[in-house]
């Protein structure tokens, strides 16, 4: 919601009914989450 949707943390949060620190959470999370899957991903081969 925040990256597609272009919410901010505060209005995730009241769309979600979940609280703003929840969202941060979550959002610090997901950022996390991503960085590690690329990190950790093979190289492709060029052809």
């Amino acid at each position: 919601m925040r990256f597609f949707g272009g919410l901010k943390l505060e209005e995730a949060a009241e769309l979600l009914g979940v609280s703003l620190p929840t969202v941060k959470r979550d959002w610090n999370f997901a950022k996390a989450w991503l960085r590690r899957q690329l990190t950790l991903a093979e190289p492709r081969e060029e052809q």
